[in-house]
Order: C-alpha cells, then sequence, then structure tokens
C-alpha cells in the first residue's frame, strides 16, 4: 500500500515514495527543448556588439552589427532600425554659423564648429583641429537626372546663360532644339560664337518652314548635271517641320543650287548644310564663281542621321555670279531622296552652330555663354577635382583655334586659375596657374580623325591637390607635361562653360559637364568614357558622407542614400 505524502514532503523536495529524484538541475533531461517561446534565447545574438530588436509584434529578432562609425537609425513606426553610414539632414537645425558645439565633459577648447570662412564643419580636442568635413562630394552640374534646359529655366539661380539670337537662352520660348541639342539622351546646350546668317529665313532660303524652295532650282546653272526635282518636305526635317528634298529623275548624279551673289561679298565664306540622305551614298556642298571658279567640299557619306556638310570658299570682286550647290553623287537611281536643311553661309572659314530662333527671324547671333558661381557647387581652390565634359562639335580638333570648355578665374583680373581647353596647337589641355604666375600643363595632340566632328566625344581631366594632372579624351590619356607650378591660390567668381572667363573662344558646339570634388578612378574614367547614356553619371556621384556648403542660403549638404540633404544654418 503506497506511503500518504504530505505536502511538506513536496515543499522540502523529498522523493516520492517508489520513484528516482533529482535533486541537481543540470541533471535534468530536455533542458535544449524550446519549450518557451515567450522566452528569447541568447543564440539569436550570435557576436558581439548584435541588438535585439522586434521585427513585428511579440517577434524578437536580432540587427547585426555594424561597421566602425555606423549610426543606428529607427526606421520609425511599423519599420525595422538599421544601420546608416551618415545622418540623413533635412530642414532646418538652427546652427548658428561660427557657433562652438563644447564636447561634453571637455575643456572649451575641445568643440565642434562650423567655420564660415573654410566652409567647413571642424573638430577641436584640446585647441588642436583633428578633423574636418566639407568640401570633400561637389554635386555634379548635370548630373543626368534632369535635362539642363529645366535646370537653367528662369529664374534659377544657379545657372545664367547669355547670347545667342533674340535672347534664346533667357527666354523659354526660345528654346528651340537648336540651341538645345541632344547628346547622350540629354539636352546640352550649344555655345556658340556671334555670326551672321547670310541666307534670310523669311524667303525660305535657309530653312523651309514657310512651305516653299525660296531661290532653289534644280540643276546648277548649266554648270554641271541636273537630274532631279525639288520640293517643300514634311517627311525629314533637322529644324522646324519642313526640310527641302532633292529627289533623282534617274540614274547618276543630281545637283540644285542658288545664287548667293546679293548676299555674299568678295570675300572668304563657309557654307554649312544638314542633310538626310539615302546611307551609303557621298554627298557634298561646292560653290562656283564666274571669276572666283569652282570650290569643291568634302564627300560625306551617309549613315541614316541628320549630316552636316561643309565649304569653306572665297569669291572674287568680278564675279556676275556665285552658286551654292547642293549635290548628291553618282551612285544615285531614280527616286533617291536627300532632304537638306538648315543652311547657312558665314564670313570667314569657321563653321559655327545654326543661327536660328523659335520665330525663324533672325539672322544674327551674339556670342553665347554660359556661367555658374563656384560658390554654388561649393568649390574651393586647390581641392581634389575631376571635371567630364561630353562634346560635340561640326570643327575638327586640327581646326587651328581656340575653343574652352572650362575656365575659372584666380583673381578679379579674369586672370585663368584653371582652364579645360582645345588650343590653337591642336592640343586638348587642361592648366593651372597660381598667381605668381607659374603654369602647369598636361596635354594631348588631337586630330581630325581623334576629334571627329559631329561626333560625341568624352573629354576628362583630374587635378589632385598636389597638383598631379591627368586629361583623356575617349579614353586616350595625354603625356605631355609643361611647367612645373602648383594649384591656384584662389577661385574668383563664375566657373565659365564652353567660353573663356573673358566670354571669347567659345566651344561652338553642344556640352554636358559634371564636376567631382575628388579624382576619379582609373576604373571609373574607363567607364566614363564609354558611356552612350548621360544618366551613367550617376553612377560616378558623390560617396555617401561628402559634403558641401551652399553659399546663397546657407546651407550644409550632406550625400546621403536618399541624395543630398540639408541642414540649414541660420
Amino acid at each position: 500500500m503506497a506511503k500518504d505524502v504530505s505536502i511538506a514532503d513536496l515543499l522540502l523536495n523529498k522523493p516520492l515514495p517508489g520513484i528516482a529524484g533529482v535533486t541537481d538541475h543540470g541533471a535534468l533531461t530536455g533542458l535544449g527543448d524550446d519549450d518557451h517561446t515567450q522566452y528569447t534565447k541568447k543564440a539569436t545574438l550570435t557576436e558581439q556588439g548584435d541588438l535585439y530588436y522586434a521585427s513585428a509584434p511579440s517577434t524578437p529578432a536580432a540587427l547585426v552589427h555594424g561597421i566602425t562609425g555606423e549610426i543606428l537609425v529607427s526606421g520609425g513606426h511599423g519599420a525595422n532600425p538599421s544601420w546608416t553610414g551618415a545622418i540623413n539632414l533635412t530642414g532646418d537645425s538652427s546652427i548658428a554659423i561660427d557657433k562652438k558645439f563644447l564636447l561634453e565633459g571637455a575643456g572649451s577648447d575641445s568643440y565642434i564648429i562650423y567655420n564660415s570662412t573654410t566652409k567647413k564643419v571642424e573638430l577641436y580636442v584640446d585647441g588642436v583641429l583633428v578633423n574636418s568635413w566639407g568640401n570633400n562630394g561637389l554635386k555634379m552640374l548635370m548630373d543626368g537626372t534632369t535635362a539642363i534646359k529645366d535646370l537653367i529655366t528662369p529664374p534659377s539661380t544657379a545657372f545664367t546663360m547669355t547670347g545667342g539670337v533674340s535672347n534664346e537662352f533667357t527666354t523659354a520660348a526660345n528654346w528651340t532644339n537648336d540651341n538645345f541639342r541632344t547628346l547622350l539622351n540629354a539636352q546640352a546646350p550649344v555655345i556658340a560664337q556671334a555670326t551672321t546668317n547670310k541666307l534670310t529665313y523669311a524667303s525660305d532660303n535657309s530653312t523651309f518652314e514657310g512651305n516653299t524652295v525660296g531661290g532653289w532650282l534644280h540643276g546648277s546653272g548649266g554648270v554641271d548635271v541636273d537630274n532631279c526635282t525639288i520640293a517643300v518636305s514634311t517627311a525629314q526635317a533637322w529644324h522646324g517641320t519642313h526640310s527641302l528634298a532633292q529627289t533623282a529623275a534617274g540614274n547618276g548624279a543630281m545637283e540644285c543650287y542658288r545664287n548667293v551673289l546679293a548676299v555674299t561679298t568678295a570675300a572668304q565664306h563657309t557654307i554649312s548644310a544638314r542633310f538626310k540622305g539615302v546611307v551609303g551614298k557621298g554627298y557634298r556642298i561646292w560653290t562656283y564663281g564666274d571669276v572666283s571658279g569652282a570650290t569643291i567640299g568634302a564627300i560625306i557619306t551617309a549613315d541614316g542621321t541628320w549630316q552636316t556638310a561643309t565649304v569653306t570658299a572665297t569669291f572674287a570682286a568680278g564675279d556676275t555670279y556665285r552658286y551654292v550647290v547642293l549635290m548628291g553623287m553618282a551612285t544615285h537611281v531614280a527616286n533617291d531622296v536627300v532632304y537638306w536643311d538648315a543652311i547657312q553661309i558665314e564670313t570667314g572659314a569657321v563653321q559655327t552652330p545654326y543661327c536660328v530662333d523659335v520665330n525663324d527671324d533672325a539672322v544674327t547671333r551674339t556670342a553665347c555663354k554660359m556661367t555658374i558661381p563656384v560658390a554654388t557647387i561649393g568649390m574651393t581652390a586647390g581641392m581634389p577635382l575631376s571635371v567630364m565634359c561630353v562634346v560635340n562639335t561640326p570643327w575638327a580638333g586640327d581646326d587651328g583655334l581656340w575653343h574652352f570648355m572650362i575656365d575659372i578665374a584666380r583673381n578679379v583680373g579674369g586672370d585663368a586659375a584653371f582652364s579645360l581647353r582645345k588650343t590653337a596647337a591642336n592640343n586638348l589641355e587642361i592648366e593651372t596657374a597660381t598667381n605668381a604666375p607659374a603654369y602647369k600643363r598636361k596635354r594631348l595632340a588631337v586630330t581630325s580623325a581623334s576629334w571627329a566632328p559631329n561626333t560625341p566625344h568624352v573629354v576628362i581631366t583630374t587635378l589632385a591637390a598636389d597638383n598631379t594632372q591627368r586629361v583623356f579624351l575617349d579614353g586616350n590619356e595625354g603625356t605631355v607635361v609643361d611647367g612645373a607650378g602648383a594649384r591656384e591660390e584662389a577661385l574668383y567668381g563664375n566657373l565659365y562653360i564652353g567660353t573663356q572667363v573673358t566670354g571669347n573662344y567659345q566651344l561652338n558646339g553642344a556640352i554636358l559637364c559634371a564636376i567631382w570634388g575628388r579624382v576619379l578612378t582609373a576604373a571609373e574614367i574607363a567607364a566614363m568614357s564609354a558611356w552612350t547614356l548621360w544618366t551613367s553619371a550617376l553612377t560616378c556621384g558623390p560617396a555617401i558622407g561628402s559634403t558641401y556648403f551652399d553659399d546663397v542660403n546657407d546651407r550644409f549638404y550632406v550625400y546621403t542614400s536618399a541624395g543630398w540633404k540639408y541642414a540649414a544654418l541660420t
């Protein structure tokens, strides 16, 4: 008969009769069983620095430790925490300029301060500057996210564009496709020198928007072949909606012409025209005067896109007629069609971008200019710097003329701090200069083959703080060094894009530009040199944690995973 067990026996932990008892806790079985889901397990935290958090209601989880310097950021209600490499600064922080933030428990000579002179946030410990942040990642002038046309929409404070036809860069209604050309699928401004197109628009001699052929005739005035008809067409157009269609009547060459005696002088002139021809067949422009004779332009083989044909000729004083002839070569067959548009005659040997405004009523263009204050993008003298320009010009690299892509002055006198340019000696060149002045240049010789006209080219230069210079054209690096000067001591005023600071030496072409406040890597340079889309600029953006200061609005910017975020300095 079993013995009765008292409550006292149980409380005293006496073994039950007939049952082997366990008095050591470690001897219990099933200790490793997960029987109590309401408890968290230490095994959840696998490494030192891991943190517990709730990934859902009543659902514990571990946040793996971050890396050195990362900051724990709350995701807010209904979201998980995470580590980040930069504080997401948005809105006003009410940080007074040059106000010190003393380090807790340290003396009065240990503090953080925003220095409005250096435009950097600085950390002092025991009176010694130990670290600073600022200007180590410029925002790009044109970063691929926005068309340049949108970036400079009046009354934009960032960009200033002047000159052109009928205030084409200050009146948005005049921003036609002729003032902005598509370059790597982005809108690139055309920075052109002053010129006059001697062909008038009103009479349809240059562009054919009035739906007539103007003074153009088929044949070549009895000088050469006929074999074609001409008519206004809306099937294709480089400018506006109309062009001149030249159609072969039979097999062989075909020509149309216009007498330009009334609008030209006994001087040198450059004639240019856009054409879209039959793929694989040749086209050119030539001139003929009864005294000056014939001047034959180069044959351009059609590739199915709008291309440019040119010729430079000198007319004689005794001419009684001067013909400009648009010609398709002898391989044409009946019903082949070539479209001509944007025909321009300029004095001198330089072909400039087509001179037109939205109303087709102007023939004279003043010099174009585009500027941006250096402070707006956080540029400071001597900082590491990389500049990329994508350009498309009607001239070849061996044209023997100056063309500037970037220029910045170092003083009020306009002396250059540094310049990126194509020189009259046909070199692509980066130059820096001190106030002494002492210069240093890195250059690469260019030719009509390496810098072909009407073709996108990628120009990249990098400048280190010690003035180590590199310059590239479509991935090919320049090696010739001239001079040994240091980096500039100061930057003054504006960054000029497509011109010299004097407003001279226009690029005479379309340009896109991006600037980084660091030296690009070799891999980045190689990748950029092969870009086909401007939006690729985002892949070489500033690093997380990069900063710059906006002088105009008193804002300190930090680059985060969500883009540029600012703290307003009041």
